[in-house]
């Protein structure tokens, strides 16, 4: 069972929530070598020289080495916070053919305000292979799903939906091998990853494993967001918390007889706590809910 280990939003989700004031998309997924790049846009900021850019997949634009555009474009109509940007075929140049993104980017600057958008430049794009999903764990607190990770599969996803009801970005988080999904899935029938240039990757969800808030582990009850520790004879020397991103949030000493700790200062959650004991060590998994 994999554990759970960082919980961070795709690269291209994160983009979507950060500059979320600006809409690009493209006119064509696949864009053929000679075709010209158009991108429109809506809710523009009006400056003057705001641009669209362009670079391979995955590569920040950010004007330092390693972070330049491959090509770019002002908009077509300067100023307009709506219309089209066209990038010219021939900028492309020699480039080579894979996957790009393109991005709205503020004032002759490298401020982005826009999601990145990915998109396929050259001769017909390859239908790529989509890893397999599993069910790790699938409680009223989250969903875990496992997979043997493809980074370029995770980079183009466009769609998560569960029994074709499409998710949120705020109801999941993505990172290599594994999706976590922060709503009840137990009634849920199945959950489709759909993702360009790949075939969909579907799972059949509804074989459950709950989070038992009162459950006993060494002497460990979780109740209420405050852990309890009973502790005999030193069995237990400590127990740490860890956060979802994987960082230690805090080690807590346990000392003889009964310990309380009180962790409604966590954001709500799902946290795994390490028990650090005399002759094991051994953890569980805890949702803080406010």
């Amino acid at each position: 069972m994999k554990k759970l280990t960082v919980l961070l939003v795709c690269v291209a989700a994160s983009f979507a929530q950060m500059w979320s004031q600006v809409t690009i998309s493209l006119e064509n997924f696949h864009i053929q070598r000679g075709e010209d790049i158009v991108v429109s846009y809506s809710n523009g900021a009006g400056n003057d020289k705001d641009y669209i850019g362009i670079a391979p997949l995955g590569q920040l634009i950010t004007g330092i080495p390693g972070g330049y555009t491959t090509t770019y474009a002002y908009l077509d109509n300067p100023g307009a916070k709506e219309g089209i940007c066209t990038i010219p075929a021939n900028n492309m140049g020699a480039t080579g053919d894979g996957y790009y993104w393109a991005v709205y980017l503020l004032n002759d600057a490298y401020d982005a305000a826009s999601e990145y958008i990915p998109f396929y430049y050259g001769e017909s794009a390859p239908q790529n292979e989509s890893p397999v999903l599993t069910v790790d764990e699938c409680t009223v607190d989250y969903t875990t799903i496992t997979f043997t990770d493809n980074e370029l599969w995770r980079m183009l996803i466009k769609e998560i939906n569960v029994d074709g009801e499409v998710l949120s970005p705020d109801d999941y988080a993505i990172e290599a091998g594994a999706l976590y999904v922060l709503k009840d899935l137990t009634s849920a029938g199945s959950l489709t990853i759909i993702a360009w240039d790949h075939s969909d990757a579907t799972v059949q969800l509804g074989n459950s494993s709950s989070i038992d808030e009162a459950s006993i582990l060494n002497g460990i009850r979780f109740y209420n967001n405050v852990l309890y520790v009973a502790n005999g004879q030193s069995a237990i020397q400590s127990v740490s918390v860890f956060s979802l991103t994987g960082a230690l949030s805090a080690t807590y000493p346990v000392g003889m007889g009964e310990n309380t700790i009180d962790l409604n200062h966590l954001n709500g959650g799902v946290y795994i706590v390490k028990v650090n004991g005399a002759v094991a060590t051994n953890a569980i998994k805890i949702v803080v809910k406010h």
